[in-house]
């Protein structure tokens, strides 16, 4: 949960809003970053690495900042494992 203000007086209101969901699958995490091609332009790389990052359900270690970047810029929430961290146990 996130609270949201709303004004800067005694009138000021608060809203519980729902955090963004985890983009939880590289097949995910690419839909919502505009497909193979947008996401490939954006990070200056081959469309086909893309495309290999689905089909393997991996994103390089190379990658996983600039993609962990992007997703924060645009609001998004990327699962941790999705970028190298291990699950807790």
């Amino acid at each position: 949960m996130c609270l949201l203000t709303i004004g800067t007086n005694s009138a000021t209101k608060r809203f519980m809003t729902d955090s963004p969901p985890y983009l939880n699958t590289v097949t995910e995490l690419v839909r919502t970053l505009g497909g193979d091609g947008p996401l490939a332009k954006e990070l200056n790389i081959g469309r086909s690495a893309v495309k290999n990052w689905r089909l393997r359900d991996k994103i390089p270690a190379a990658q996983r900042f600039a993609v962990f970047r992007l997703c924060q810029r645009n609001g998004f929430r990327v699962a941790p494992e999705l970028l190298g961290e291990r699950p807790e146990r």
